[in-house]
């Protein structure tokens, strides 16, 4: 596909490959290329896309330091593209970024800013993954009783989604701020 206007995605592919097989280095060295090529296009909208896939291989491979400049450039771009729900998603990976770096912080008014736009979207079901997502950054700022009210907001909604892997963190993070 070299050439072709679908080597992008093949470059996306071959990268969640190498990503689900735990070989970051490959997937990063692949997502890496798929953003050379998107940066050519000049949407702003695209190269955020694939900036917060590098930075969420880096943060999988548990090295979020190395994510933080793809991500910090992620929100850049982001913030010329016309996409509130693509800022969202980039917005809940800076959280996750800082987060694991320990600067809870910085992860809370991102993920704050995340929700907001998901309320205003009306998209609940996401907004229940950003609070469960906020709930660990409270308890990692010794927040208890306020990680435990919002776990509180988003636990019965997602218990009746079809999202179970996301039901199940917020309950051991329930746990979590209970203990």
């Amino acid at each position: 596909c070299n050439g072709s206007e679908i080597e992008a995605d093949c470059l996306s592919l071959i990268s969640l490959s190498y990503f689900r097989l735990s070989k970051f280095h490959k997937a990063a060295e692949y997502a890496k290329e798929c953003y050379k090529l998107d940066e050519k296009s000049g949407d702003p909208d695209i190269m955020s896309s694939s900036l917060n896939t590098i930075a969420g291989i880096y943060l999988g491979a548990n090295l979020p330091q190395e994510g933080e400049k793809y991500i910090i450039k992620a929100l850049d771009l982001a913030s010329k593209a016309d996409n509130p729900a693509r800022m969202s998603v980039i917005l809940g990976m800076a959280s996750e970024i800082f987060h694991a770096q320990g600067k809870n912080k910085e992860a809370l008014e991102y993920i704050e800013k995340a929700c907001k736009i998901e309320s205003d979207l009306q998209r609940e079901g996401k907004l229940m993954v950003r609070l469960t997502q906020k709930a660990s950054i409270l308890i990692g700022l010794n927040k208890w009783e306020e990680a435990e009210k919002t776990l509180l907001e988003a636990i019965p909604y997602l218990k009746k989604s079809p999202n179970q892997q996301s039901y199940g963190i917020a309950c051991n993070k329930m746990g979590m701020a209970l203990l």
